[in-house]
């Protein structure tokens, strides 16, 4: 850090391994989880596919976007994911609520929204 004056360099930031957060949640009704982050293209794939290749809304990213994301974040102990893109019907098929209560942990473990709240928070 000394070259930086304290600040993170280039070699600091790509020179070590990419590292993943990990939490867990316990959903009643669904049982305990573990998610992981997502690096930056795995997010921005994730909010990507809420455009077509149109240009237009896509309605169908929309009305899967809790299920693909639980889909992307929740792992097993060795940070393997659980789920695949072939599961996201059948976690559509559960509970609204209690997928909806995973995906907001995963959304919040992930950085979701933080962007918008500091702009709100910064008037």
């Amino acid at each position: 850090m000394s070259e930086g004056n304290g600040f993170a360099t280039r070699e600091m930031l790509f020179g070590s391994p990419p590292v993943r957060r990990y939490c867990e949640v316990a959903i009643d009704g669904l049982g305990k989880f573990r998610i992981r982050s997502l690096n930056d293209k795995e997010k921005s794939g994730y909010n990507a596919e809420a455009i077509n290749k149109d240009g237009k809304f896509n309605r169908h990213a929309a009305i899967s976007a809790n299920a693909r994301l639980v889909a992307l974040c929740c792992v097993d102990g060795d940070g393997n994911r659980v789920f695949t893109a072939d599961d996201v019907p059948k976690l559509q098929e559960l509970d609204s609520g209690l997928v909806e209560e995973l995906a907001e942990a995963c959304r919040k473990h992930c950085g979701f929204g933080e962007t918008e709240d500091a702009v709100k928070n910064s008037d």
